[in-house]
C-alpha cells in the first residue's frame, strides 16, 4: 500500500497489520471520515496514525474494540 505525493511519486506506507475487528473498526472511521468530506490526504493520514495507534493498543493485550479502555490506551509497552 502508498500513497502518492505532489510529485505522483507512490511513497510505500509501513502499516502494522491489524486483527480482523480492529481493521474493521479502523475501515469504519475512514469511511466515516470520507463521508464527512476529508480530503484524501487526510484520510491517508488518518489511517496511518489509526494503524499505528491499534497495534500499540494490541501490543498491550487489547485485541478487540470492545476491550478498549483508559488502561490500555494509556499503556506503555
Amino acid at each position: 500500500m502508498g500513497y502518492h505525493t505532489r510529485e505522483t511519486n507512490t511513497v510505500p506506507c509501513g502499516y502494522h497489520e491489524l486483527n480482523p475487528e480492529m481493521e474493521a473498526l479502523l475501515a469504519e472511521y475512514l469511511e466515516d471520515g470520507k463521508r464527512k468530506g476529508l480530503q484524501e490526504s487526510s484520510i491517508h493520514l488518518h489511517d496511518k496514525i489509526g494503524h499505528y495507534f491499534l497495534s500499540a493498543l494490541a501490543d498491550t493485550g487489547c485485541a478487540a474494540p470492545q476491550a478498549m479502555n483508559a488502561q490500555n490506551v494509556g499503556a506503555r509497552v
